[in-house]
C-alpha cells in the first residue's frame, strides 16, 4: 500500500499567505479560539431617503486574539433638528437596485451631519475596478450642521459590501480605537445621490455573445474558482450559473480576494465559483479567464474573444503540479471555516469546497445548529 499523505492546507492558528489565497473571504483567519458568535452583526433601520433601499447599522464584537475584545455600538434612529437621523459610528447603505445596480458610472454623494466636532469622516464604496476604497472626506460647517459632497468614480453598486450594501460612512477613529473603548459617533440626517450615465446601454445589449466554459480534471467536470475580467480588470456579472456562497448576511456570488493574495494572476480582485459547467452572456470583446482549484493544481489564465451573436465554448483542463504515484494522493483539509449552512445548501457548499481543492472541511458553529 502506498503512502497516504494528509496535507492540512489551513491551520486556524497559523494565518499563512497560502491560507489567505486559497479560500478568500469566506474564511476568517483568526486565532485558534473559534468565535462563539458572528463577529459582525447588522440591523436595518426604518430610514427612507431617495435612492436608498436600506440603511444598516453595524455592531462589532471580535475576539481576534485571546482575551482581546473590540466593540462598537450598533447605532440608533434619533430626532435631530425635527428630522429622523441616524446616530452611531458607522452606517452602510444599499442603493435601490432599480435606480442603480451593477454599473460603471461616477456618483455624487451628498450628506449632512449634525453637531459634528470634527469635519473629517470616511466614505468607502463598491467600485467597478479594484477593492472598495476608503476615502477621507471633509465637510463645510453651516451653523450646527456639516455638509459633505464627494464624487465616487466608477461606482458599481452591485451589493458587494457587508450585508449586501453599496457604500458606507464612518467616523475616522472607528478603525483604530483601542480594546474596551468606544469610538466617536455622528448624527447623520440626510443623504442624496446623483449620477449621469453616458453609457449606451441599449447598444451594448445588442452587441452580445455567449461564453460557455467547462472545467475538467482527468476528463471529468469539476468545480473551480473563476474570474472573467474585461480589459480594465472589471469582473463580469457572474449570472445565475455562479454558485451562491452562503454567508452570515445572505448568499454572495462575487467574493473579494484577500488583500494579501499575491498568487492570483487575474486583472481583478473579485472571483466567483462554478460547479464545472458555466455560461454567461457578455458584450463582444476579449476577456481574461482565470481558473483555479486549490494549491494542487496549476492556475490557468487565458484570453478568450467573445463575438457578436456567437457562442464561444472552451474546455479548461486543470493539471496537477505533480502526478501522483500509484497509491498516493493528497487529502486536503481545512479546520476553520465560517459559513452558514442549511440542508438545502449542502450541494452548493460541497461544490464550493471542491472548487478550492478541499476534501474535508469543518464549518464552525456560531450559536445555532445550522452551521
Amino acid at each position: 500500500m502506498g503512502k497516504h499523505r494528509f496535507f492540512s492546507v489551513f491551520m486556524a492558528s497559523l494565518c499563512r499567505p497560502i491560507v489567505r489565497w486559497l479560500f478568500v473571504s469566506v474564511i476568517f483567519c483568526t486565532s485558534a479560539l473559534a468565535h462563539d458568535v458572528n463577529p459582525i452583526l447588522y440591523r436595518d433601520y426604518d430610514w427612507n431617503r431617495p435612492h436608498i433601499a436600506r440603511a444598516v447599522g453595524v455592531f462589532g464584537e471580535t475576539g481576534m486574539s485571546p482575551g482581546v475584545k473590540l466593540r462598537w455600538p450598533l447605532g440608533m434612529v434619533v430626532d435631530g433638528d425635527g428630522r429622523r437621523c441616524l446616530k452611531g459610528p458607522m452606517f452602510h447603505f444599499d442603493v435601490t437596485d432599480a435606480d442603480f445596480y451593477d454599473r460603471d458610472d461616477d456618483v455624487t454623494l451628498m450628506f449632512e451631519v449634525l453637531g459634528q466636532t470634527t469635519s473629517s469622516l470616511l466614505v468607502w464604496y463598491d467600485r467597478s475596478v479594484g477593492r472598495p476604497e476608503i476615502i477621507p472626506v471633509s465637510g463645510r460647517h453651516k451653523g450646527d450642521k456639516v455638509g459633505y459632497t464627494i464624487t465616487l468614480p466608477k461606482a458599481r453598486f452591485a451589493n458587494r459590501l457587508s450585508s449586501g450594501t453599496d457604500f458606507a460612512i464612518s467616523v475616522p477613529d472607528l478603525h483604530n480605537f483601542q480594546a474596551e473603548t468606544q469610538p466617536s459617533e455622528m448624527i447623520l440626517c440626510d443623504i442624496k445621490l446623483e449620477w449621469s450615465s453616458k453609457r449606451a446601454k441599449a447598444a451594448q445589449e445588442k452587441r452580445v455573445g455567449r461564453l460557455e466554459l467547462r472545467t475538467e480534471v482527468d476528463g471529468q467536470a469539476t468545480a473551480a474558482r473563476m474570474g472573467i475580467y474585461d480589459q480594465h480588470g472589471r469582473l463580469v456579472s457572474p449570472g445565475q450559473m455562479a454558485l451562491p456562497v452562503p454567508g452570515f448576511h445572505g448568499p454572495q456570488q462575487q467574493i473579494l480576494l484577500s488583500a494579501h493574495d499575491k498568487i492570483w494572476p487575474g486583472r481583478g480582485e473579485y472571483v466567483f465559483y462554478s460547479s464545472g459547467d458555466y455560461a454567461v452572456d457578455l458584450s463582444a470583446g476579449t476577456y481574461q479567464v482565470v481558473v483555479a482549484k486549490g494549491p494542487d493544481y496549476r492556475i490557468v489564465s487565458e484570453d478568450i474573444e467573445v463575438k457578436v451573436g456567437q457562442t464561444t465554448h472552451r474546455t479548461i483542463a486543470l493539471e496537477a503540479f505533480k502526478p501522483f504515484d500509484d497509491g498516493e494522493r493528497w487529502t486536503v483539509g481545512e479546520t476553520h471555516i465560517h459559513m452558514t449552512r442549511k440542508n438545502s445548501d449542502n450541494d452548493t457548499i460541497h461544490n464550493i469546497i471542491a472548487a478550492e481543492g478541499l476534501n474535508v472541511a469543518n464549518l464552525l458553529q456560531m450559536r445555532n445548529l445550522t452551521t
